[in-house]
């Protein structure tokens, strides 16, 4: 008996296009599942890394805050920050920067980068052929030096650390800090001692006889602050030019012309002198002495090496003075300077402001000296166009007003 006849089967032309669109479909799954899982695991690990680096930055700042310039210190202490937040050395790239290395802080110490990157190993997306993602964060922070105080007084134990002993009221329109921690860090001699600022913080404690209703009750018991100029770099002495001081007739006036650079010998500025001081920075080896004459000068600083203790700054009430810091530069606003390795031998800087006609605009800064701030009579206390007082202790008699 014959067998029926059969027709060959066929197999339909878009199985083996199911086929490769499986395929296809498969791997473009793997590689999206990849981009959700590795990708998730990626962006976890960089909110991670963020958080370590402000960690890191934060702590940065307070060592800049403490008044460390020591770089591997900083590091340390930063990377120790990190390292609490799970990234240090051993697995990540940690870079510390002070100043930053780009923005709009890459000029100023005062502000620290952190930067740390690490490899993160994929497991999907290495069908793709991505093994590994490198993964980055940066943070950025520093301090910004906070106008609410123009006069520090940093000694942290020494009784009348800041001293008003006029016969008239201080004003200022800023607040004071003193970092004494005795019981009369801050003195107001004479019921007309009196000291109007904005605001008193004091470490320890006061004693003050101002019966003034305008006298600013001081807060106490506030904590020290760091001296705000403590990372600014002194001038390189050493490999400084000699300065010269030669008259010459200027419009007529026989006048005395400081050009910038070390000067030696005794400088000693009265009578009828006419001085001009040309921008830059003067240090003066043995001291300033101006006691009378008239003085000019503009984008003027005047640093004092004083290594002994008693080559100081001392201008007179009889003198008229109008110096201006300069502008921009490394030492803006850096008026008059002492080293921070003078010692420390009161009575040390005194200015008498010179007459009604004087104005000094600049920062006074006398980090290990005492600073006698005093004279010039009330009329003229809006003409002192002061930014800031930093020293060690601070004495002021009549009244005055920064700018």
């Amino acid at each position: 008996m014959s067998q029926p006849y059969r027709t060959p089967h066929k197999r339909h032309p878009k199985a083996g296009q199911t086929m490769i669109f499986l395929a296809v479909a498969t791997v473009a799954m793997l590689g999206f599942l990849g981009l959700v899982l590795d990708g998730g695991r990626i962006y976890f690990e960089q909110r991670r890394l963020q958080a370590a680096a402000d960690a890191g930055a934060f702590a940065a700042v307070q060592e800049l805050r403490r008044g460390v310039i020591d770089q591997g210190y900083l590091r340390a202490s930063t990377v120790t920050d990190t390292g609490l937040n799970g990234y240090d050395d051993s697995n990540s790239t940690i870079v510390v920067n002070n100043p930053p290395s780009s923005g709009s802080y890459s000029a100023n110490n005062q502000f620290a980068e952190v930067t740390i990157n690490r490899v993160v190993p994929t497991t999907f997306m290495r069908i793709m052929g991505v093994e590994s993602s490198t993964v980055g964060a940066r943070s950025v922070a520093g301090l910004i030096p906070d106008p609410f105080f123009c006069i520090y007084a940093l000694d942290p134990l020494m009784d009348g650390a800041f001293t008003n002993n006029g016969n008239a009221e201080f004003v200022a329109s800023c607040g004071a800090m003193v970092n004494s921690s005795s019981d009369v860090a801050f003195r107001g001699l004479g019921t007309n001692a009196c000291t109007n600022t904005t605001y008193i913080g004091i470490t320890g404690g006061d004693d003050i006889d101002c019966n003034d209703a305008w006298q600013t009750e001081p807060d106490t018991g506030i904590p020290a602050v760091v001296d705000p100029l403590i990372r600014l770099v002194e001038p390189d002495v050493a490999n400084m030019a000699m300065g010269t001081n030669i008259r010459q007739n200027i419009n007529g006036v026989s006048t005395i012309v400081y050009t910038p650079g070390i000067h030696t010998g005794n400088h000693n500025i009265s009578g009828s002198d006419v001085v001009l001081f040309q921008p830059g920075v003067h240090v003066f080896n043995n001291g300033l002495n101006i006691s009378g004459g008239t003085v000019s000068g503009t984008g003027v600083t005047i640093f004092l090496p004083n290594p002994n203790g008693n080559k100081s700054l001392d201008i007179g009430g009889g003198a008229t003075v109008n110096l201006a810091a300069p502008t921009s530069g490394p030492y803006k606003g850096m008026l008059f300077w002492s080293a921070r390795s003078a010692p420390y031998r009161p009575p040390h800087n005194k200015i008498a402001r010179g007459n009604a006609g004087s104005t000094y605009s600049g920062t006074f800064y006398f980090p290990n000296e005492h600073f006698d701030w005093g004279g010039t009579p009330d009329s003229a206390a809006a003409n002192n166009t002061w930014q800031l007082i930093v020293a060690r202790t601070v004495s002021i008699a009549a009244p005055t007003r920064p700018s």
